[in-house]
């Protein structure tokens, strides 16, 4: 049988996730986008500037919803930026040219991100179903 879901005191899951190198996840769609963003949070990656990603489902900086500025070409780059200047769990947003013709990077889909997590990191739809829950209903509203 599993283990129980590890949380933070504030119920906040708490999974582990490993960067895929030059990989970018592509979430064509909004729900893919927002599940993407809040498994990167409960898992521990940060932007750059150490923004947590669901910041940026609400409008982050200059007040843009991300996945609104770039809509079905929405991708983020799956835990670490290319170039070896930052840190693994800090990583990038774009859109899908951005990513595959500006960096070079390949893209997955989520699902592929998932299969990805699930066989180095034991990440399973029911951790992802706890992250969704948290944020619907727990805690952050968004």
């Amino acid at each position: 049988m599993r283990e129980e879901i590890k949380r933070r005191d504030n119920e906040k899951p708490i999974i582990t996730l490993s960067p895929i190198w030059k990989i970018a996840v592509h979430t064509p769609d909004r729900l893919g986008s927002n599940t993407f963003l809040r498994v990167a949070e409960c898992g521990g990656w940060r932007f750059a500037d150490r923004t947590f990603p669901t910041r940026i489902m609400d409008g982050y900086r200059n007040g843009a919803n991300i996945w609104d500025r770039f809509g079905k070409n929405t991708c983020y780059g799956a835990g670490v930026k290319g170039d070896g200047k930052n840190e693994d769990g800090k990583f990038l947003v774009g859109s899908k040219n951005d990513f595959n013709t500006s960096r070079g990077w390949a893209t997955i889909t989520l699902d592929e991100f998932f299969d990805f997590q699930n066989r180095y990191e034991n990440l399973i739809l029911d951790e992802v179903s706890a992250v969704n829950e948290w944020f619907n209903y727990g805690g952050r509203k968004k």
